[in-house]
């Protein structure tokens, strides 16, 4: 059995998978917190809407604790809205314009490593993001760490993926503390380490991506 049960665990999406059928109290447990998850935010969104109809959004700066890029706030996270509709609610539905305006749901996949990348002239990362990968696979491509075949990291080698997953999350912005690291691999990954582990993780990447960390070096030269 995996060791989280959460619905963006990927170990347990796939375990999910290979038991539902045999085990339907999977398949009611995933749909029961999605109903749930769209209750709570659809009693926010009824108890803070003004009088006027409009719903005043608040954003929480530093939210991500490696990247310190805004959030949502106030029990209603706008960057992360159910997608699907759940017994007929549609929570994203609920949020309508102005006559005359229109909403736009944009998403910048991997924003963060694409242009960390570019700043740093990493043409192996930019290469084997271009070419389709997510960044977790195209950065242990990148690096050498992984020299399989291109798409298929995620069932070859899961372990590697998402060390490199808490590395380019955790790791890209200067964070170098492995106590700190231990934490935020296990809440952005879901990988458990030693701190000894987070150590060596940590060594590891700024030897296999020494542009970034020369990056760093001029920026807190240049910026204290």
């Amino acid at each position: 059995t995996p060791e989280s049960t959460a619905e963006d665990d990927e170990d347990f999406e796939v375990w999910a998978e290979e038991y539902s059928e045999r085990f339907p109290v999977v398949n009611h447990m995933r749909t029961w917190r999605k109903a749930n998850t769209a209750y709570k935010k659809l009693k926010v969104l009824q108890t803070r809407t003004r009088p006027d109809g409009r719903y005043q959004v608040e954003l929480k700066y530093g939210a991500a604790e490696a990247t310190l890029r805004f959030g949502g706030a106030a029990q209603f996270n706008v960057h992360n809205l159910p997608k699907d509709i759940i017994h007929g609610v549609d929570v994203r539905g609920c949020l309508l314009p102005e006559e005359g305006q229109q909403l736009l749901d944009i998403d910048w996949v991997a924003v963060e490593p694409r242009i960390t990348s570019w700043v740093t002239g990493n043409q192996p990362m930019l290469d084997a993001l271009a070419s389709g990968l997510d960044p977790y696979e195209a950065a242990a491509i990148a690096d050498g760490s992984f020299t399989g075949v291109p798409g298929t990291l995620r069932d070859t080698n899961k372990a590697l993926r998402q060390l490199k997953k808490a590395q380019i999350l955790g790791l890209s912005y200067g964070l170098s503390n492995p106590d700190k690291f231990v934490r935020v691999a296990k809440s952005m990954a879901d990988l458990t380490l030693t701190s000894a582990q987070a150590a060596k993780a940590i060594d590891d990447f700024q030897r296999r991506n020494p542009q970034l960390t020369t990056l760093w070096k001029t920026l807190m030269r240049e910026y204290k």
